[in-house]
């Protein structure tokens, strides 16, 4: 066995280090192997951006479908329904939550906009708990539409994993809506 000369430190460092590996892989493959339950088995975590408040929730992925709740404002997360935000929120939302976001910037004199409203919303119910829906007025908020270079309305973006997947711009119907973010999430 070949042995290395190092100074008092470095060998604490390195010693460290591979004891640490060691641990990490065999916790890895206790977890993988599900041989470890109660407190010591850890589930996936998603997070979710509160729409409301901007408070970001951390909660175990299973629940994503069973509605989980704001812990500070008490909000639903994932509740089905479209929600109406800012640019500020969705950024943040968009940079930090585990499920896909889905933004459909409009604005209320837009015909092609409110005829689409109802699918958009037919959409995230039927898509609840696998992604989330919001809304932003581009009238109301105008840097948005400068921020995603966004030249019509209505316009989609999908986004998944903190970066924007696809946009679509113009009406969808609901079945066209869902397949087109089932085909971009999967």
């Amino acid at each position: 066995m070949r042995r290395l000369c190092l100074s008092g430190g470095a060998q604490n460092k390195m010693a460290f280090r591979l004891i640490a590996r060691l641990v990490f892989r065999a916790l890895t493959y206790h977890m993988r192997n599900n041989e470890y339950e109660g407190d010591m088995a850890t589930e996936i975590k998603t997070k979710l951006t509160c729409l409301t408040c901007g408070t970001v929730n951390a909660f175990p992925a299973s629940r994503a479908t069973e509605g989980p709740k704001c812990s500070s404002c008490g909000d639903p997360l994932a509740s089905g329904k479209v929600a109406e935000v800012d640019l500020a929120t969705l950024e943040k939302a968009a940079r930090a939550d585990g499920l896909p976001l889905v933004a459909d910037l409009w604005a209320p004199w837009c015909g092609p906009c409110r005829a689409m409203a109802p699918e958009f919303a037919a959409a995230a119910t039927q898509l609840k708990g696998r992604a989330r829906f919001v809304k932003i007025n581009t009238d109301e908020h105008p840097d948005a539409a400068i921020r995603y270079s966004i030249r019509g309305i209505p316009a989609l973006l999908l986004f998944d994993q903190g970066r924007e997947r696809n946009r679509h711009a113009g009406v969808m119907r609901t079945a066209q809506l869902t397949g087109w973010i089932e085909q971009n999430i999967s």
